[in-house]
């Protein structure tokens, strides 16, 4: 049986809330103002991560610049399903971003001018929290781009606050 979409997100929020986040995804207005906000003109490799079942990820394929090279990283399985059915063109790595961001560098000339991100960061452990923005900073090209969003009662939790004064030691 197959579940509508808003249901398959809540089974996945009741099975693994601290990985999924939120009880339902990100709204169309949403992902037309983190496109808005992310200016992709220009960038040739993006990716975005945490794209949960894509709510940004049409938005973003209708927006990408001419020959860019884009990928999800998705580290919930069922999600990645889910997202290669609906976008078959779709290029998707399974597992956690850190891991699939480490190594990325301009010297190797394979870093990434974009990195868009819907992580539920408020509800991830610090360590977790250090480890992604140390791999996200690490794997952009001079002058690359990260965007991301958190929602206003994540901002008031300890771990909101920490993710706050995380991404301002990182990114202006």
């Amino acid at each position: 049986m197959t579940l509508p979409l808003n249901l398959h997100f809540i089974k996945e929020f009741v099975r693994n809330p601290r990985s999924t986040g939120a009880i339902l995804p990100s709204s169309s207005a949403l992902a037309r103002k983190m496109i808005e906000c992310s200016d992709l003109a220009g960038d040739q490799r993006i990716i975005e991560i945490g794209p949960g079942t894509g709510a940004f990820t049409g938005p973003l394929l209708e927006s990408l610049p001419e020959n860019a090279e884009f990928r999800v990283i998705e580290k919930n399985e069922r999600f990645a399903e889910k997202l290669q059915a609906k976008y078959p063109e779709l290029s998707i790595l399974i597992g956690c971003a850190s891991d699939h961001l480490t190594g990325a560098s301009p010297e190797k000339n394979d870093s990434i001018d974009r990195i868009l991100s819907g992580l539920p960061w408020a509800s991830f452990p610090e360590v977790l929290q250090h480890t992604l923005m140390a791999s996200i900073h690490d794997s952009l090209t001079p002058g690359g781009k990260f965007t991301t969003f958190c929602y206003l009662q994540g901002r008031h939790l300890p771990a909101g606050k920490r993710f706050s004064t995380l991404i301002r030691s990182k990114f202006s």
